[in-house]
């Protein structure tokens, strides 16, 4: 009998420890039932630890090593090593079902991204997306609380998978910003603080963005940009990774300044409107409105601009750069707020913005 302790060698078989039992027994001549007898276990009980359907426990063990004088330490410990090769060998098929699964991630963007290590070896691969998900095995994505949800929107432009993988990235970012304990006052409050950052130009966009990270902070929110994955088609998502904390994020998928403003107030909307912080909200060009993305779309229209002075000014029909500035000045918002809201609404075209002197692309290197 071989020390199965003192090898090396990992099979991908699994052998029990009741076929060394049964070549003890036969080498001495015992029948099972005198074994039996010898130990006061019950035959059944030896029957099965032979057959490989029951383990060798510490007290039979003992009971073991008096009767054949081997110690019970080595029948435990051909126990332990017919368990790990038994998890080794359910490990192996759970990987190769996982390969097949991380073939439908886009592992290399995310890899591009520096979301995950590059690799071309798919085991390696599979164990990555394990790690980055937190999970044990890629088929448990199936069983978490957004797969319901967003199975809906696996579609040829929107990708269940890469989805996922956005919105985990959306959390992993936020576990790197200290955020305080969430306080919806706190956040109301910090509205027109938000709201006067929007007056501000392209050229200015990281500065802006880092003041806004830092009033969320403040309020329990935290505030990331995760970069768009080809085929999520999403622009934001909010989301609670705790009671008191919650998450916005947004893909820079459009990267003009009226689009990111309107796409961060959405998100909040979500917040101050008291959606339900069990769910997750996610902004996709091809989701179905329902009355919370209304509620949100009209929170972030009318905190850009006052509502009853926008009708105002929209039923003018002088749209020229210097009626539209005025206006932004007199609301206190962005020329490029005004007009991308205009275009949005078809009063304009979007070509309106190579005639006009207002830049609404974000300055992003």
């Amino acid at each position: 009998m071989v020390n199965r302790s003192y090898t090396e060698f990992k099979p991908d078989y699994a052998i029990p420890p009741g076929d060394t039992l049964s070549d003890v027994l036969e080498s001495k001549g015992m029948t099972q039932q005198e074994l039996s007898i010898r130990t006061g276990m019950a035959p059944k009980t030896i029957n099965e630890i032979i057959k490989g359907k029951a383990p060798i426990s510490a007290d039979t063990a003992l009971k073991l090593e008096s009767v054949f004088g081997v110690s019970a330490s080595f029948w435990l410990n051909l126990e332990m090593h017919y368990q790990e090769d038994m998890a080794r060998i359910k490990a192996k098929k759970g990987l190769s079902a996982d390969i097949e699964q991380a073939k439908k991630f886009p592992y290399p963007e995310m890899a591009q991204k520096g979301w995950l290590p590059s690799t071309r070896k798919d085991e390696d691969k599979a164990n990555n997306l394990r790690q980055f998900f937190g999970v044990a095995s890629l088929d448990r994505l199936d069983e978490m609380a957004f797969a319901a949800s967003f199975r809906r929107w696996d579609t040829p432009k929107t990708s269940f998978h890469a989805l996922s993988a956005w919105l985990r990235k959306s959390v992993l970012n936020a576990e790197e910003i200290p955020a305080e304990s969430f306080s919806l006052k706190a956040l109301k409050g910090s509205i027109p603080l938000l709201r006067n950052l929007v007056k501000g130009n392209c050229s200015e966009f990281h500065d802006h963005f880092e003041k806004a990270q830092e009033i969320c902070k403040k309020c329990g929110v935290a505030l990331t940009i995760v970069p768009h994955l080809r085929h999520t088609s999403v622009n934001g998502a909010t989301q609670w990774v705790s009671p008191v904390k919650a998450v916005v994020s947004l893909s820079f998928r459009y990267p003009y300044w009226d689009v990111f403003w309107f796409s961060f107030f959405h998100e909040l909307g979500h917040i101050v409107k008291g959606h339900s912080k069990k769910e997750i909200y996610v902004n996709l060009d091809n989701s179905d409105a329902d009355i919370r993305e209304e509620e949100a779309n009209n929170f972030a229209a009318d905190t850009l601009i006052p509502p009853k002075q926008y009708q105002e000014f929209r039923n003018r029909e002088n749209f020229c750069d210097d009626a539209v500035e005025v206006f932004a000045k007199e609301t206190g918002t962005s020329p490029v707020i005004v007009l991308g809201r205009l275009c949005k609404e078809q009063v304009l075209s979007w070509d309106i913005f190579a005639r006009s002197r207002f830049d609404r692309r974000l300055q992003l290197v």
